[in-house]
């Protein structure tokens, strides 16, 4: 085609006769594709307004045959478009039905993504198949925009969520083609919570699943107890309650659960707070009612009084400094305004935050956010405020606390932190200046300055931010109120002393840290100075979500 403009080439391309030979069309459609990014297939075609007149039925099937032979997503879509093949799609039905039975499902949505013909097709014959051949993107990518279809199947997966119904499946599938994994029932499950949570669905579509997983989380929250003696009763019992709110049935569970392993006056308990009626007691529960006095009754009933839960854990863990009147929870517009003026005042701030720990299929939401400075702590009670505040107030924390770099921000794993942050305020590109991570501070130290991070006592097995403590300030954290309902409000007291402290020892770890400094001769302020960073409502840097793998990683071959 010596001779003619480049124009010209392009749209004799586009007509290429179908006797060409398949691959060296490809080819010369792969040319066109390099060109089309270049300069936009829209601004070539325009200027050629008469060119989809010359493309005729043959030519179009032959060019969606062409690159499905090429198996290239990008070249498929680019002819689907560029050869207008929307705008009779159902022309192409039967290549799309040749694409299923050779069980080439990847290719069939690929089309049928691009003709917009995904009314035609139910999730047997093509999500359901994605999902068991593993290819989650695709799936996720052919769902998006079909709410229709992204209820069909979250509903279905909920129902292939037993034992039976993965029985039953794999009689009727080639298991061979199957990944495996993806009939585990913990594989399942994590799907389905993936797109539900990615859909915005409601949790009724998954009720089997839902049910699961406030079962598990019920018996490990009863295991849990049995195994370690020294786990707060207070959040044990608020922890049980909250895994059995959703299901009727699971009361009933908890009730045997407990009588089973011989605790009658715990399960006693539980029957006579939650109210049950008398049709519903085990009948050996109904008998140890009868035995038990008035005054047994009564103390079991008052098991659930926590108000003055303070527990004096002096010399075996790391207290807060302040007194309990220091730490002010923060619910209303003229509170933050108030927390914003005394922390400008400030030229350093710890911060932390807190979230109720999942259970079963119940999206897990940011519920508190603390900020320390050396004489106090607020606490920013985010459930109430994201009612309550205006995107002004939002504006304002950040603009005068977050952003502002005459201010140190202090976190350890903050980046995760700032992140709920800004997705809970729908702030995900607003910047935290000023920030550094005590988690890789220390660790930089440990390698450049050993001197300097060296432990106070021969290193225990502490973990995370109670490691640290330990290291530093010579007694660990207690960790015990971590798995806690801190949406629950008011907070309990021992709650209340967890989350304050979590934040305000961030400020202790970098006074002792400034104090080892001066005697080792080595500039700390400076040190973190160079080692912070500014964040935004981004993923964390490094963040990596790792597929369920039962049987460890996915082998190639």
């Amino acid at each position: 085609m010596r001779g003619f403009d480049r124009q010209t080439t392009d749209r004799a391309r586009l007509c290429m006769p179908v006797t060409m030979d398949d691959g060296i069309w490809g080819l010369e459609l792969e040319d066109v594709w390099i060109s089309a990014k270049r300069k936009k297939s829209e601004e070539l075609l325009s200027s050629h307004p008469d060119v989809y007149t010359l493309l005729g039925k043959e030519v179009k099937r032959h060019a969606l045959e062409v690159v499905l032979k090429q198996a290239d997503k990008a070249l498929i879509k680019l002819v689907c478009h560029v050869y207008k093949l929307q705008d009779n799609p159902l022309e192409y039905v039967d290549i799309i039905q040749d694409l299923l039975n050779k069980h080439l499902y990847e290719l069939a949505a690929i089309v049928v993504m691009n003709l917009k013909l995904h009314g035609n097709y139910s999730i047997e014959l093509i999500a359901v198949p994605l999902y068991l051949f593993d290819h989650m993107q695709l799936l996720e990518e052919f769902l998006e925009g079909e709410p229709e279809q992204q209820r069909d199947i979250v509903k279905y997966l909920d129902a292939l969520h037993n034992k039976p119904s993965i029985e039953h499946l794999k009689k009727h599938v080639n298991i061979k083609l199957v990944c495996k994994e993806r009939l585990y029932e913990k594989a399942i499950a994590k799907a389905a919570s993936k797109l539900l949570k990615q859909y915005n669905l409601p949790l009724e579509l998954c009720p089997n699943i839902h049910y699961s997983r406030s079962r598990n989380a019920l018996r490990y929250l009863i295991h849990k107890r049995n195994a370690e003696p020294d786990y707060p009763e207070a959040t044990w019992r608020e922890m049980i309650c909250e895994a059995i709110s959703s299901f009727p049935r699971l009361r009933r569970d908890l009730l045997y659960d407990l009588m089973t392993l011989q605790n009658y006056d715990t399960a006693l308990s539980f029957a006579l707070k939650l109210g049950y009626a008398d049709r519903w007691w085990p009948r050996d529960l109904l008998h140890h009612r009868s035995t038990c006095e008035p005054e047994k009754l009564e103390e079991l009933r008052r098991a659930w009084d926590f108000t003055n839960d303070v527990p004096d854990y002096s010399g075996k863990f790391l207290q807060l400094s302040l007194n309990l009147q220091d730490v002010s929870m923060v619910d209303s517009p003229s509170g933050l305004k108030e927390c914003i003026r005394v922390i400008t005042n400030y030229n350093i701030v710890g911060i932390d935050a807190e979230w109720k720990p999942t259970i079963g299929l119940t999206p897990s939401r940011l519920a508190l956010v603390q900020l320390a400075v050396w004489d106090c702590v607020f606490m920013l009670d985010m459930p109430k405020l994201m009612v309550e505040l205006a995107d002004s107030d939002w504006d304002k924390l950040y603009s005068d606390v977050l952003s502002t770099h005459r201010i140190l921000k202090l976190g350890y794993g903050i980046a995760e932190d700032l992140r709920l942050l800004a997705e809970s305020v729908k702030r995900p590109n607003a910047k935290v200046n000023r920030v550094v991570d005590l988690h890789n501070f220390t660790q930089k130290l440990q390698r450049e300055y050993p001197r300097v991070i060296r432990p106070v006592y021969e290193k225990r097995n502490f973990k995370g931010l109670a490691e640290l403590t330990y290291s530093l300030l010579g007694l660990p954290l207690n960790k015990s109120e971590q798995c806690s309902d801190w949406e629950k409000r008011p907070l309990r007291p021992s709650q209340t002393l967890y989350a304050a402290l979590d934040a305000y020892c961030l400020l202790q770890i970098y006074e002792v840290l400034v104090k080892r400094g001066e005697a080792e001769n080595v500039d700390i302020r400076a040190l973190l100075e160079v080692g912070q960073q500014s964040m935004d409502g981004s993923q964390p840097q490094g963040y990596k979500p790792r597929p369920y793998r039962r049987y460890g990683r996915k082998r190639t071959s």
